[in-house]
This record gives C-alpha cells, structure tokens and sequence, in this order.
C-alpha cells in the first residue's frame, strides 16, 4: 500500500489550519471562563499572578461582607437605642405627669371642687362651723385637733353632708389619710343621727387617755338612717384595755363601707340592729385590744354582708376576745371570693362566735381562715353554715356546738382543713340535753392534721348525728374520722394560706 505524498507547500498550509485550530479552541475556553490565562501552560508568570489577585479579592470580598454585618449591627442598635430613648422620654412624661398630680393643690383648688354649698376647712372652728351650718361637702385640709372646743357629742353631721378629705377629690398623696385628719378627745367623737351622710378619705384619731365610759369615734344612730364610710384610718391611742368602740351602730337602717378601712381600737365594727354591707372591693384591717372585744360584731337582729371579692383581716389582742361575734337573731353572710383572716392571740377567744338563733353563712368559694389560741367557730343555739375554703388551726376545738338546740353544717362545696391541739376537731356534745346536730354531706372534703401529718378525705355519703345527751357521739375526731363518716384518702388540695 502507498502512502500519501505531500508537497511541502501543502504541508505548509496544514501547520498553519492546526495552528489556527488550536488558537480558536483557546480563545473559545478564554470566551467561556473569562479568564485570559487558564491554566500555568498558558502564561506561568500571568497564572500566578491572576491567582494571587483572585485569593486577594476573595479576601477584600469576605472582609466587605463582615464590614456589612456590622453596619446592619449598629443599625439595629441604633433603632433600638432610638425606641428606649423614645420609651425613657414617655417614661419621664408620665413620671412627671405623676408627680404632678401626687402634690395637693391650695386651698383654692378644693373651694372650686365643693363649690358655693361646700367649705375648705383648715381649722377646728371652720370645721364646726361648716357641720352645723350644713355644708354638704367640707373638706378637711390638713390636720385638725378638734379637743380644745369638743363637746360630749363631738361633731353631728346634718341630712346629706359629706366629711371628706382631699383624696376624695383625686390621688394626692401614697396614703388618702396622711394629708387630712381630725382627733378629738368628744365621747362620741362623729355622730351621724341623720340620713345619707358619707365619711372618707379621713385619718381620725382619738386621743384622751382620760375618757371614762363607752367612747365611741364613729356613732351611727336614728330609724332609717343609712350612712356611707369610705378610705378611713381610725386610731384610738387609749391604753390596751380600752373600750373605745372605732364604729358603733345602734338602731338604724344600714352602714355601707367601701375601700380600704383601717381600724385599731379597743373594739372595731358594733351594730345593734343595725344592718353592715361591705362591697365587693373594700379592704379592711382591724386590730382590738380590749378584754371581750370583737373585731366585728352584729347582734340584735343585725345583719353583715361580705360582698363577693372583700378581703377582712382582723387581729384580736384582749382575752375572751371574738374575732366575729353574732348574736341575737342576726344573720352573717360571706359571699364568693370574699376572704376573711381572723388571729385571736389570746386565751378563751373564739375566731368566730354564733349565738342566740343567729346564722352565720359562708358560701361557695369563700375563703375563711382562722388561727386562735383557743376556739375556732362556736355555735350555741344557733347554725353555723359552711362552704367554700375554710382553714382552722385552734389549740381547743375547730368547731363547737356545745350549746342549746345548735346546728353545724358542713356542705358539698366545703373543702375544710382542721389543725387542733384537741383531740376532737369537732365537739358537738351536750351538757344541757337538748339537740346538737353536725352533718356533713357528700362530696365535702376535710383534712386533719396531727402530729405534723396531714390525711386528706373526701365523703362519700351524707352524715348526720344528732346528740340529745352528754355522750360524745357526734364528737369527730382525727383518729375516728373513719368510723364516723364513710369516706375516701384523696390528694391535697388547694386551701388559703394560714394566717
């Protein structure tokens, strides 16, 4: 076989299509990757140099990248340093705005709020003045001794009048009672024989050491008078075993008190036939310190109402002292929510006493808790009704009804918690021979503690023991509570506090 022969012209124009060949593949692969040299082959020196100045600008690109984190940084910083500024300056505004309103304004400023038939008073004599005159709103602006012209009857307000202080008018001061006050050293310091009066904002106190005889700083009297009490501090500086009574009502209509009352006297809230309504959101504190004193007290066809929501704190400090004492035909009735504490810190005292076919009612979800030194709830001849939440902690018994013809009732919705000193949490015994009934009723749960240890129970069935004798048969106690009731161990439950 013969090959084929080239001349060297032709192997001239061959050389010369390869080369233009293989110049076109280049520039197609620097047209594609855009890069003039690809590779070392192409150009060493320009490779490397291109290489070096790639990783460099891949540096210059990661630096600009953190450079544009830290600016959206401080950007995001700024906005929020902005908004805090904008925020500590409403802040400063409402502060300010505040502070404003906390100073209490002249004098004239209260003449405008009570207007031509109203009196600003600042001394005893305008006080006295402005009450027998008739004003129907007389602010007290400042602090007022009322000693040196007090009479036996002290202050009488007349039909509609108003006994206010500054904070009755708006929030000037931490404490509605710090910038008007009255003191008197009168038997009956404030008398309200007349209708529709209204005492608030008022810090009153009283302060002869010498009085003799029933003293009372608010005395609320006469048929089918009603009277308001709002926002009042009541202080009587007496020795401990005083009988100074801070609110004494006797054959009215009806007292309503609303706010925060603060009490601290030898004796607290008495009515005597007269009715008590205490609103949903009132708050009071009360603190007696007389031997057969009472923290609140409704006797002679009286009757107390604990709106839903109240709170009523009461400390007693005198012996044979009453937290609630009800008597006489009179009906005490503790709405939902409503909490009353009560503390007897002394000997043969009674958290809460029932007598003389009287009733006293706690209704579902009511909060009762009672710490005594001696007795919590007492009942003779009477009937004492319980639901909601009750915790009694008593050195004697939680509850007795060693009266005549008494009932103790203890209701479905009742989650009772007892801690007693006594071997029987529940004494229903008589010495009289006549009826004491206790029953309880299913689905009610109590708790006993003894010795440190706590047994939950919830009853199963209703039960009822009627005692006729002196026998101790309707005596329930922590170590024969299964012998009693048919019951059922079951969890803990939710109570208030101990007091």
């Amino acid at each position: 076989m013969s090959g084929i022969s080239l001349t060297a012209s032709m192997r001239s124009n061959l050389l010369s299509l390869q080369n233009i060949s293989g110049q076109v593949s280049s520039t197609q692969n620097k047209l594609a990757t855009g890069n003039k040299v690809n590779s070392a082959i192409d150009n060493p020196s320009s490779y490397y140099t291109a290489l070096s100045l790639n990783n460099r600008a891949d540096d210059l690109n990661a630096l600009l990248d953190s450079m544009g984190q830290a600016v959206s940084t401080i950007k995001a910083a700024t906005t929020a340093l902005e908004s805090a500024t904008e925020f500590l300056e409403q802040a400063k505004a409402v502060a300010n705005q505040a502070l404003e309103s906390a100073k209490v304004p002249d004098k004239a400023f209260f003449e405008e709020k009570v207007g031509e038939n109203g009196a600003v008073v600042t001394t005893a004599q305008e006080l006295r003045d402005a009450v027998n005159s008739g004003k129907e709103t007389i602010c007290v602006y400042g602090a007022i001794d009322l000693g040196d012209i007090s009479t036996q009857t002290g202050l009488e307000l007349k039909e509609n009048q108003k006994l206010v202080g500054v904070g009755y008018f708006g929030n000037f001061a931490d404490n509605f009672s710090s910038i008007s006050s009255v003191s008197s050293s009168a038997q009956n310091m404030i008398t309200i024989n007349q209708d529709n009066c209204l005492i608030s904002d008022l810090n009153i106190e009283y302060d002869d050491e010498a009085t003799s005889g029933t003293s009372r700083v608010i005395y609320v009297s006469g048929n089918d008078v009603t009277a308001t009490l709002c926002n009042l501090d009541i202080y009587s500086n007496k020795s401990q075993n005083n009988d100074v009574r801070a609110i004494y009502l006797y054959n009215g209509d009806a007292i309503n008190i609303d706010g925060n009352i603060n009490i601290k006297s030898g004796r607290g809230i008495e009515s005597f036939n007269f009715d008590i309504n205490i609103s949903s959101n009132a708050k009071i504190n009360i603190q007696t310190s007389t031997a057969n004193g009472y923290g609140i007290s409704a006797i002679s066809d009286s009757e107390c109402n604990i709106g839903h929501g109240a709170e009523i704190n009461i400390e007693t400090l005198g012996t044979a002292s009453y937290g609630v004492n009800l008597g006489t035909n009179s009906t005490f009735n503790i709405e939902g929510k409503a909490k009353i504490n009560i503390k007897t810190l002394s000997s043969s005292s009674f958290g809460i006493n029932v007598y003389g076919s009287s009733v006293f009612n706690s209704f579902t979800d009511t909060n009762i808790t009672i710490n005594s030194l001696s007795y919590g709830l007492r009942a003779d001849s009477s009937i004492i009704n319980l639901s909601g939440n009750i915790v009694i902690d008593a050195n004697s018994f939680g509850i007795s009804n060693t009266g005549e013809n008494s009932i103790v009732n203890i209701f479905s919705s009742a989650r009772t918690y007892f801690n007693t000193k006594s071997s029987e949490i529940i004494n229903g015994s008589t010495a009289s021979g006549n009826s004491n009934i206790v029953s309880v009723s299913k689905g009610a749960k109590l708790a006993f503690e003894k010795d440190g240890q706590t047994k939950w129970y919830e009853v199963k069935k209703d039960w009822k023991d009627e005692n006729a004798s002196t026998t101790t048969d309707n005596k329930i106690a922590a170590d024969n509570i299964k012998d009693k009731l048919t019951v059922e161990e079951t969890s803990a439950w939710e109570l208030p506090e101990k007091v």
